[in-house]
């Protein structure tokens, strides 16, 4: 008799165990600020959670979330169905001072010059540590604190880039729709998320650039001569 309540005991506690493991695969989120999914799972959740539903208000960033662990952890069942669209509306990205362009001009050309002239009369400090071909300054502003340049394989500068610290800014629709004030129009997007756009009148191309390269890169907006790849 004893062994079988030991039996059983191992039993029950296998039994709990498992369906307490069947229940960390799946979470309901309520959201009552839109870009606010990040800071309501861990990584180790959000990697880990094979099914999820989110209700409230959402926006670019959380559906950018999703997709991450749809893609790179094991979410196979998303639930939005009580969830409405909403936008960021954040006083920062209301303040016309902390828009900046990086010299567009200088794309396609050699004018090293002009554009450090360019990025001085804005207050722009250059990086000391800048090396010929790649170029950074620093803005003393909160939405895009460094802007820098690069130049091509033909010696001509072909990229210029905005980098910020908040990646739910640049997710901001209030981004996307400054872009599209300059003529910047949807084309595709990879499948990290990363959002790319073309101005026809200027043949320039933006990336809105969400998921850093590296531990020391940050996302951005990037402009570029050269037509950003699909992966």
């Amino acid at each position: 008799m004893k062994k079988t309540y030991c039996t059983l005991l191992s039993a029950m506690i296998l039994s709990i165990g498992s369906l307490a493991a069947q229940s960390a695969l799946h979470k309901e989120i309520n959201l009552t600020t839109t870009g606010s999914l990040p800071k309501q799972l861990s990584l180790e959740e959000a990697m880990g959670l094979t099914s999820i539903k989110v209700t409230g208000v959402i926006n670019e960033s959380d559906i950018a979330l999703l997709n991450s662990m749809a893609s790179a952890g094991k979410l196979e069942k998303i639930d939005l169905s009580e969830a409405t669209f909403g936008e960021t509306k954040d006083a920062l990205l209301l303040d016309a001072s902390q828009y900046f362009l990086p010299m567009i001009a200088a794309l396609k050309t050699e004018d090293v010059a002009g554009m450090e002239a360019y990025e001085a009369s804005l207050g722009h400090k250059k990086d000391p540590r800048s090396v010929p071909g790649f170029w950074t300054f620093y803005t003393e502003k909160e939405i895009f604190f460094m802007t820098g340049y690069m130049r091509g394989w033909d010696m001509k500068i072909n990229e210029a880039v905005l980098k910020s610290q908040n990646v739910a800014l640049i997710r901001s629709p209030q981004i996307r729709s400054w872009l599209k004030t300059m003529g910047y129009e949807y084309r595709d997007a990879r499948t990290d998320g990363d959002l790319i756009f073309k101005n026809e009148e200027t043949g320039i191309w933006c990336l809105l650039h969400f998921t850093p390269y590296s531990k020391t890169d940050f996302p951005g907006i990037h402009f570029s001569s050269d037509e950003y790849e699909v992966w």
